[in-house]
């Protein structure tokens, strides 16, 4: 049995204390003997037999993400509900760009978390984008698909720029254990319903404070989800 672990970027024991990632440890078959392709592709430029599980930079990751964002836009089509959440550092790979912009106009609901360079017009067809600066360095990146209602997580350490999908190997993973990906679905509203910190971009490129109503609890990310965790954990 092989174990891996797959994280969403920052091994350093420096950056660790302030920068907020995620990791997961498995034992999946398919998803370790793929990622043992990856390693023996850096250590001695063994060609993969091919990735069914990971998405791999240079190793059809864009076209994946492609697909990706193109089921959602079909499910639209066919009278059903689409939706995309893209928590990213940096977004400026101007083929996905132009893909999430193709989403938009068809009615999928897109939402994007960049903490970063963002290279995407906000209020593009109701494409809204938002970040989050807090007391630790969002560093994750995070993928939401709906699915028809049956979502499809993945996080990764990639960013969409043209660095880490054409040139550097990265690797973005799925999230299958059930009660994981529910945890990955309450960071992600946590993110998203944040009235402390995070703001929105406007289509001019100004930050905007999200303001909450005078009836609604405050909402802090980083606080809530250290909670969660906690609560996880008993």
């Amino acid at each position: 049995r092989f174990y891996g672990f797959f994280g969403t970027g920052n091994l350093n024991e420096k950056t660790a204390r302030i920068y907020c990632d995620h990791g997961l440890l498995s034992s999946h078959p398919e998803m370790t003997c793929e990622l043992d392709q990856v390693f023996r592709f850096l250590l001695d430029k063994k060609e993969p037999e091919g990735f069914q599980h990971l998405i791999v930079s240079q190793f059809g990751a864009m076209e994946k993400f492609k697909a990706l964002i193109d089921r959602e836009i079909q499910a639209v089509e066919a009278g059903l509900k689409g939706k995309i959440i893209v928590k990213i550092n940096n977004l400026e790979e101007p083929k996905l760009i132009k893909r999430l912009y193709k989403a938009a106009e068809a009615g999928v609901e897109v939402q994007v978390l960049a903490r970063s360079i963002c290279c995407l017009v906000p209020g593009f067809a109701g494409i809204e984008v938002s970040r989050i600066v807090d007391r630790y360095l969002e560093h994750a990146r995070i993928f939401y698909f709906h699915n028809d209602g049956n979502p499809e997580i993945f996080a990764g350490s990639s960013d969409w720029m043209k660095r880490n999908l054409r040139r550097r190997v990265e690797v973005t993973f799925p999230i299958y254990h059930p009660e994981i990906k529910e945890q990955m679905i309450k960071v992600l509203e946590l993110q998203l319903a944040d009235n402390t910190n995070r703001v929105l971009l406007s289509p001019q490129i100004e930050n905007l404070p999200v303001i909450s109503s005078q009836d609604s609890d405050p909402v802090n990310a980083q606080i809530d989800t250290y909670r969660m965790v906690k609560e996880l954990n008993g």
